[in-house]
C-alpha cells in the first residue's frame, strides 16, 4: 500500500476530495484490503470520539450560575456621599483661589491662567517653543 493512498484516506474524512482523488482512493480501497481495514478502524474511532463529547446541555449556563457562591455585595449609593463630595470640591476651589490670589495679587483671568506679568518679549519667546 502506498503512503499517498493513506493520506488520501485521511483527507477524505475531513474534506471533500476532487473527482480524480476520489477515483484513486476508490481504486486503492478495492485493491488493498489493508487500506479498507484502516478505513473501518478510523471510521469506528471517529464515531467513538463523537459519542464521548456530546457537548454542553441547554441548561449549562444555569447550572454554572447556580454553582457559584451567592454572595451579597453591598451597593454604595452616591447620594449618601454627595454632601461630603460637594464640600470637598468647594474646599479645593477655595484653596486654589487663595493660592492664585496670594501669588498673583488678584483673581483676574490673567492671574488664574498665570500670564499676569508676562511681557510681549516673553510671550514671543514662549511662542517659539
Amino acid at each position: 500500500m502506498d503512503q499517498k493512498y493513506f493520506e488520501l484516506l485521511l483527507r477524505s474524512f475531513d474534506e471533500e476530495l476532487d473527482a480524480a482523488e476520489s477515483q484513486d482512493l476508490a481504486r486503492a480501497l478495492r485493491q488493498y484490503p489493508a487500506l479498507r481495514t484502516e478505513q473501518a478502524q478510523i471510521q469506528e474511532m471517529r464515531e467513538q470520539f463523537a459519542a464521548l463529547n456530546p457537548g454542553p446541555g441547554l441548561d449549562f449556563a444555569d447550572r454554572v450560575l447556580q454553582a457559584l457562591p451567592q454572595k451579597q455585595v453591598p451597593v454604595i449609593q452616591l447620594k449618601s456621599y454627595a454632601y461630603s463630595i460637594s464640600v470637598a470640591c468647594l474646599l479645593v476651589l477655595l484653596m486654589a483661589g487663595t493660592l492664585v490670589y496670594q501669588t498673583g495679587g488678584s483673581l483676574s483671568t490673567e492671574a488664574i491662567v498665570g500670564v499676569q506679568n508676562l511681557g510681549v518679549e516673553e510671550a514671543y519667546t514662549l511662542l517659539n517653543y
